[in-house]
């Protein structure tokens, strides 16, 4: 996440030009405050990063609105709101070639079985499959697993559970994955 973005010093160097280059400054700005939000949620911040999301949303284009909704929302379902991530994520609908658009297939899901709708997790997850998804593929059926455990079907439960240990059996996501197969 994070990183360096390259409009950074374009943005700073436009906003120089004048009034009519007002955007690339704007973009530039949000991504700054997008940055400090993404670092303050990996550190646990919720509400600092839930501030500084704000701020980008304040300054951001059309076009990086979108993302910053999803990472609101990401921040509001950490927090235990899953009220306000709904409210961040409605109507968001990523083309799928954004970067985030594998983490709002996952936290979609979350939000399905954190409201016991878990029929509509299993839909959601099988219909964006992220099982190929290096960085997703383990978080994908561990979701998918509990979804069919809400829904009493403990064969495919088992068999994303499985799917979930075998990708990584000592990371904490595994570990909680093989406790719920006994």
């Amino acid at each position: 996440m994070g990183g360096k973005n390259p409009k950074s010093v374009g943005g700073a160097r436009a906003a120089d030009q004048g009034a009519s280059d007002q955007d690339a400054w704007s973009e530039s700005s949000a991504q700054i405050f997008l940055d400090a939000g993404k670092e303050y949620l990996k550190a646990g911040k919720f509400d600092q990063a839930v501030v500084q999301l704000n701020e980008a949303l304040n300054s951001a284009s059309e076009a990086e609105a979108s993302e910053i909704h999803y990472y609101l929302a990401e921040a509001s379902s950490l927090n235990g709101d899953v009220r306000g991530a709904w409210k961040e994520l409605g109507g968001l609908k990523p083309r799928g070639s954004e970067t985030w658009a594998g983490d709002f297939v996952l936290l979609k899901a979350k939000l399905l079985e954190d409201t016991s709708a878990y029929p509509d997790a299993v839909e959601w997850l099988n219909a964006n499959d992220l099982s190929l998804d290096s960085l997703r593929s383990q978080f994908y059926f561990f979701l998918l697993g509990l979804g069919y455990r809400g829904m009493n079907d403990e064969g495919n439960a088992k068999r994303a559970l499985s799917q979930a240990v075998s990708l990584s059996a000592d990371s904490d996501l595994g570990k909680v994955a093989a406790e719920l197969i006994k």
